[in-house]
């Protein structure tokens, strides 16, 4: 049975909607570039809570991924990544 939650977060809205009993959680939220610091970090949550979650309707260009993932938290570079796919932090986009 699958459930939805939605949180009310500093005027903007999140749904947390269950995708199975033990893992899984698809969440609806305005573009993820814009969210605050207190919805990443309720976003974060969500990542621990649910171990995987899914955000339909989001584009991002590859510089904007890389943003958004330094903002979320610390990355971990698999060990088989092409270093030439890195993007300096000192980049400016």
């Amino acid at each position: 049975m699958k459930s939805l939650l939605a949180f009310v977060l500093y005027g903007g809205e999140m749904n947390v909607e269950r995708l199975t009993g033990v893992l899984g959680a698809r969440v609806h939220v305005g573009p993820l570039q814009e969210l605050s610091v207190d919805e990443l970090t309720e976003l974060r949550a969500l990542a621990c809570e649910h171990e995987v979650i899914i955000v339909p309707r989001q584009s991002m260009t590859p510089l904007e991924q890389v943003e958004f993932s330094r903002r979320l938290g610390l990355q971990q570079i698999h060990h088989l990544l092409n270093r030439a796919l890195i993007i300096p932090k000192s980049s400016k986009y």
